[in-house]
């Protein structure tokens, strides 16, 4: 049995980027806390790999982290 895919909407991968900056103490090159990634995970219930492409791209577009 499959699950479906789930796509995020912008609201939430806003908030994703937000989550991050609070956690990255201000800079988006620091490491983040361990698990802070899993806590995302769950809470917006996505793969881990879903949570570092939308780091990867709002980073590739320059947005302001």
């Amino acid at each position: 049995m499959t699950t479906k895919r789930r796509n995020l909407t912008d609201d939430e991968r806003e908030a994703i980027l937000r989550e991050v900056l609070l956690h990255s103490n201000g800079s988006y090159m620091a490491r983040l806390p361990r698990g802070s990634s899993q806590v995302q995970v769950d809470k917006y219930n996505c793969h881990m790999s879903t949570i570092r492409l939308v780091l990867a791209v709002a980073k590739r577009q320059g947005q302001s982290l």
